[in-house]
């Protein structure tokens, strides 16, 4: 499978996913008696230990994979390990959901509602400009079009992750968990972390299946 099939399978797979849940929540606005509650729960991206929580990490997983992998390119081995990590730990998140404890922790300690209803948006924020900084000598070093598809997937993903978390928190308090409002927004995040995260994917592969860099050599004098 090429990294182009690899791409249109995941992005497809995540548009079902988003498709089903978005029914689904619709379908419960509508007062609609859903015959199977266990299928609801799994289909359900606003809710951990979803089929879309594992499929997300599952994919961010395939990400660290891919980061280790892309040692074998040459040159900045302890970046790409640091960033297999970093990613290997998002994805054991999707299934443990440890941000939302950290994130009713923060929410708590700053009696904040609104934007900050969801809490982990403070801490992530400084995780997120702490990876940029930390890393930024490894995505200036990509070539194209590995840098640009990159940083494309990163910024999809964390609209989603954080950019959205802070609209889902204000529509929660104003229109509540059960409208649709917040469904369509809480589904919406999902989709752009799971197309974003496959984008990088989708970058990752390019560069390990690339050709490897030549070092220039100096020609000798005669």
């Amino acid at each position: 499978m090429t990294p182009a099939d690899t791409l249109r399978l995941l992005v497809l797979t995540s548009l079902v996913l988003f498709a089903a849940s978005l029914l689904l929540e619709i379908a419960e606005s509508l007062d609609w008696e859903n015959p199977s509650p266990l299928l609801g729960r799994l289909l359900n991206v606003d809710r951990e230990g979803s089929v879309s929580s594992w499929f997300s990490a599952c994919i961010l997983g395939l990400c660290a994979l891919l980061a280790l992998g892309a040692r074998a390119r040459g040159g900045r081995s302890a970046a790409w390990v640091g960033m297999s990590v970093l990613l290997l730990a998002m994805s054991a998140d999707e299934i443990l959901a440890v941000h939302e404890v950290i994130g009713e922790r923060v929410r708590d300690a700053l009696d904040a509602g609104g934007a900050l209803r969801f809490g982990f948006v403070v801490p992530g924020a400084v995780l997120v400009v702490g990876a940029v900084l930390l890393f930024a000598p490894l995505l200036r070093s990509l070539p194209t079009p590995t840098r640009p598809l990159f940083l494309l997937g990163a910024a999809l993903f964390f609209t989603g992750a954080l950019g959205l978390e802070i609209v889902a928190g204000m529509v929660y308090d104003t229109a509540g968990r059960a409208s649709l409002a917040y469904a369509v927004i809480a589904n919406t995040e999902e989709l752009l972390e799971m197309v974003g995260a496959s984008i990088v994917v989708y970058a990752l592969a390019l560069y390990c299946v690339g050709p490897r860099p030549v070092a220039w050599t100096s020609p000798s004098k005669a």
